[in-house]
């Protein structure tokens, strides 16, 4: 007899947040807003002056290319830890992608699950170290007189986004247990 696991709807949501986690982690790491002041803003990428001076003009440079701005260790992990999270992301949403539309074989559909679950934890986690890396860091690339912008922010829900997309997958689990048990 032939075992079916139905796609139940905590499954469909945890595709659904994590569609939005994908979205929210590439437009932050791919925003210019991480932090805005009164003269200019910057993301990870690039830095954006708002206005034309002597030395600069009212467009954005490539932030290793602009004077005063120390791109160091601390910089260079926060790109590192935010681009692994959004490549992960992408994983992770071709796993579960996999699961509803049963791209996994009956057999391996509990194994599946625990990799995928797994690997939401460690995106999620690589998000949020790459949030705190950079929130320790604040005062010493924005001053005092930038505030955190949108990308940053996104950034942020991002991380809560693949968190509670792990979470609706473990519910998943949880109240298939028997189904799974029997595979």
């Amino acid at each position: 007899m032939a075992v079916k696991i139905l796609v139940d709807v905590w499954l469909l949501i945890a595709l659904a947040i994590h569609v939005c986690t994908i979205v929210f982690a590439v437009a932050s790491v791919a925003g210019p807003y991480w932090m805005d002041g009164p003269v200019a803003h910057f993301g990870l990428w690039n830095y954006c002056y708002e206005y034309v001076s002597a030395t600069h003009s009212d467009k954005c440079y490539q932030i290793t290319d602009v004077d005063g701005f120390d791109v160091d260790g601390y910089f260079r992990g926060i790109q590192v830890f935010m681009c692994m999270g959004c490549i992960i992301t992408l994983v992770t949403f071709l796993l579960i992608f996999g699961l509803i539309f049963m791209l996994v074989r009956q057999d391996n559909r509990k194994y599946a699950l625990f990799v995928t679950v797994i690997v939401c934890f460690i995106q999620g986690m690589l998000l949020f170290t790459g949030c705190v890396m950079f929130l320790s860091q604040k005062e010493k690339y924005a001053g005092v007189q930038m505030s955190a912008d949108w990308a940053h922010y996104l950034a942020w829900v991002a991380c809560c986004c693949s968190f509670i997309a792990a979470c609706f997958l473990v519910v998943h689990y949880a109240l298939n247990r028997e189904v799974y048990e029997e595979l």
